[in-house]
This record gives C-alpha cells, sequence and structure tokens, in this order.
C-alpha cells in the first residue's frame, strides 16, 4: 500500500457552509479572523472557501470539489439549514473532518 499523501504544509484549505443569511456574517467573519491568525501562529498559509462564492457555476459538482479539496469543513448546522446539512453530508461520505457548530445549543 502506498502511504497516504500529505496536504501541504505551508497551505491549508478549509471549507466553510453556512446559511446564506446576513444573520451569519458575524460567524463568516469570527472565522476569517481565525483563519487570519493561524497564519501568525502556525506560519501557514488557510485558504477559506465559502459555499456561496462557488455560485455561477454548477453548484453541486462545484461544492463537491470544494470540499473534496478542503482539508477541513467548518458546519453552522443552527436552524437545520438543508443546504448545510448537505454539504455536511458530502463532508462526511468523503471522510472530511468537521467541525460543527451551532447558535441553538
Amino acid at each position: 500500500m502506498s502511504p497516504a499523501v500529505q496536504p501541504s504544509m505551508t497551505q491549508r484549505k478549509l471549507f466553510v457552509t453556512l446559511p446564506f443569511s446576513n444573520e451569519f456574517g458575524d460567524v463568516y467573519e469570527a472565522i476569517l479572523e481565525a483563519a487570519e491568525k493561524s497564519k501568525t501562529f502556525h506560519n501557514k498559509s488557510l485558504e477559506v472557501v465559502r459555499a456561496d462564492e462557488l455560485f455561477g457555476q454548477e453548484a453541486a459538482p462545484t461544492i463537491e470539489a470544494a470540499i473534496r479539496d478542503a482539508d477541513v469543513v467548518i458546519a453552522d448546522t443552527s436552524y437545520g439549514n438543508h443546504n448545510v446539512l448537505f454539504e455536511l453530508g458530502i463532508a462526511n461520505a468523503l471522510a472530511k473532518p468537521a467541525i460543527i457548530i451551532n447558535l441553538e445549543c
């Protein structure tokens, strides 16, 4: 068996899935801020991709590819948003590590 391919030590990819609502702007800003701090602390670049930034392309295959390329997924499952749960399901099927956050806890 060949050894598993390790992600680049200089750049990691983070896929973020949130409900498409201004209410979650602060959540996304906090994730971006943490990603920026991680660059300083770990001396590694962290590229953040959000699902709604991918529109203009065919949605499902584009989102699946972005999740496949990600090293980790952050999913905000607040209010049981169907798109977020679908994208979290894709991440689970691809065995991607996921951080699940929820404002209702």
